[in-house]
């Protein structure tokens, strides 16, 4: 029995890891250093194609969908009007958000009261025309348009509040906006120009992707500075209470670590991004490596 523990392939492994333990060290300091290199360009991926493999009839669907009708991601911008939407002052700012929103990136089409067009009947035509051309001077002006705008029922309710109170801008994504980067970015030029136009008598309000989604990073981040030290001292505290040595305590903890750094920077090698369904890597990376260092170090005692 002894013989056949000295001569098996895990005490020879044991052993010649042990002499050539500086080139090992060596070796795993390098591949770390560049695998920190090759992580810094791994980015995330809130696309729903991420839930798909790239031959899924589903996916294929919706590519097909996207090469028709070029969006199916939605920003909306809300305007909440204390003395209702239809003045002259109002119509003026929602005329310059519309226009500041088409020239944010990746805003592909922006729908608003002041480019929409209604249908009206005149004799035996249908007529196609914007609700109004020209922002009104006056506040019986603006109350025409109003009047036009609440008797269509395409447009009441729908674009704009039946009691003339607030109104919605609907602006569409270009697919190259069909990312998590470029949702943040697009959120923050939404809230740029939210915080430049409303007042005291003026309410903006953001919904859609682009905002959800900057929600969803900033809180990530947030939960990510605060669970990973807390996971850290955990996972030091534990070990040292069932070895009673700090040296113990630290080895799971190097494991986990360099895996986790290796594994991003495999990633960043291979161009792929970290998606949702893959951002439990490193708490299952954390599970294993964890577990199977305690194991080690208990059999090596």
């Amino acid at each position: 029995m002894k013989q056949d523990l000295e001569n098996s392939w895990q005490r020879k492994l044991i052993l010649a890891s042990l002499r050539l333990r500086r080139w090992i060290l060596a070796l795993v300091i390098a591949l770390s250093l560049a695998a920190a290199l090759l992580a810094k360009g791994v980015t995330f991926d809130a696309s729903i194609e991420a839930w798909f493999v790239d031959d899924d009839p589903a996916l294929l669907t919706y590519r097909e969908f996207l090469h028709h009708f070029e969006a199916d991601e939605l920003a909306v911008v809300g305007l909440f009007a204390k003395d209702g939407v239809f003045t002259p002052k109002n119509l003026q700012a929602l005329k310059r958000i519309t226009k500041a929103c088409q020239q944010i990136p990746h805003a592909h089409r922006v729908h608003s009261l002041v480019n929409v067009r209604v249908f009206s009947a005149r004799d035996d035509a249908i007529l196609i025309d914007p609700l109004f051309r020209r922002v009104p001077q006056t506040l019986a002006a603006a109350q025409e348009i109003k009047e036009r705008a609440l008797a269509d029922p395409l447009l009441s309710g729908v674009m704009v509040s039946k009691d003339g109170l607030a109104t919605v801008l609907v602006i569409e994504l270009a697919p190259a906006g069909n990312s998590f980067a470029a949702k943040v970015a697009m959120a923050e030029a939404l809230q740029e120009i939210a915080d430049r136009e409303q007042g005291p008598g003026l309410t903006i309000r953001l919904a859609g992707t682009p905002p959800l989604d900057a929600a969803f990073y900033q809180f990530s981040v947030r939960d990510f500075r605060v669970m990973i030290p807390l996971t850290v001292l955990m996972v030091l505290l534990v070990s040292f209470l069932i070895f009673r040595r700090f040296s113990a305590a630290l080895i799971p903890l190097t494991v986990v670590l360099l895996a986790s750094l290796w594994c991003f920077g495999l990633m960043g090698l291979l161009g792929m991004k970290i998606t949702v369904v893959s951002s439990a890597l490193m708490a299952f990376v954390l599970a294993v490596g964890v577990a199977d260092g305690i194991h080690i170090l208990a059999e090596y005692d």
